[in-house]
């Protein structure tokens, strides 16, 4: 049997966070375990975007599925092998992790409690109107290795359990950039001229805006006086 913590909640822009450090295997009739896989099985995407496909794309989910790495060796291409001699490969997604290898069940619910969940994404739930993509559901399996060469029921008999991460979303705030040089050189009596027709703005988890302003917050008077109230009145700004 497989014994996973059910729910994970996970703060946007936080560091990869153990998904299950207390998962528990269990086999009544096998010391061994020869396979385990960790995917996310719902709550994906591949980019979002907003009303249309005309919208600014706030990229994709950002997740990625990892483990410990300490003391196994690298095979490159996404492969590990373990101390044990487990043999874990991440897929191209950063979705899944597939682990081989004849192991004792200690060995695998070790390697299980260190798998991490990270979304590197500012946008990590596709905007609060797609309710389809507000949470992942995590699908452990794990498969036994038949230690007692039972010739009833299921060779490598396999068991699946799940856990759902939600998400505490950050609303980051929009940029707004203007001209690399946010001067105006304005001449008396000119037309009315455009302040900066370059400005661009950005939103890493946002496709709309709802206001903007545009104010003089320093710099204008009232009324021109000379030295003293005696003088000439030279109207306001």
């Amino acid at each position: 049997s497989l014994d996973a913590t059910p729910t994970l909640t996970y703060i946007e822009n936080d560091v990869a966070t153990v998904i299950d450090g207390n998962i528990t295997l269990s086999d009544i009739d096998d010391t061994h375990l020869s396979g385990a896989t960790v995917k996310i099985t719902a709550g994906t995407f591949s980019d979002s975007t907003g009303d249309d496909g005309t919208e600014k794309d706030l990229n994709d989910d950002g997740d990625v599925l990892w483990f410990d790495t300490a003391g196994a060796t690298d095979n490159g291409g996404g492969s590990w092998t373990t101390a044990s001699g487990i043999t874990v490969t991440v897929n191209a997604s950063g979705h899944g992790l597939e682990m081989t290898g004849l192991a004792t069940k200690a060995e695998y619910e070790s390697l299980l409690q260190t798998v991490t969940y990270l979304s590197n994404s500012n946008n990590p739930t596709d905007q609060q109107d797609n309710a389809d993509t507000q949470d992942r559901t995590v699908t452990w399996t794990v498969t036994d290795a038949n230690d007692d060469g039972a010739s009833e029921g299921q060779l490598g008999n396999f068991t699946t359990a799940t856990t759902t991460i939600s998400f505490t979303t950050d609303n980051d705030a929009p940029i707004i950039t203007l001209n690399s040089t946010p001067e105006l050189d304005y001449t008396e009596n000119d037309s009315a001229t455009v302040i900066d027709g370059t400005i661009t703005l950005d939103d890493v988890d946002d496709t709309h805006l709802s206001g903007a302003t545009v104010k003089i917050t320093a710099g204008t008077f009232a009324t021109s006086t000379g030295d003293d109230l005696t003088e000439k009145d030279l109207y306001a700004d």
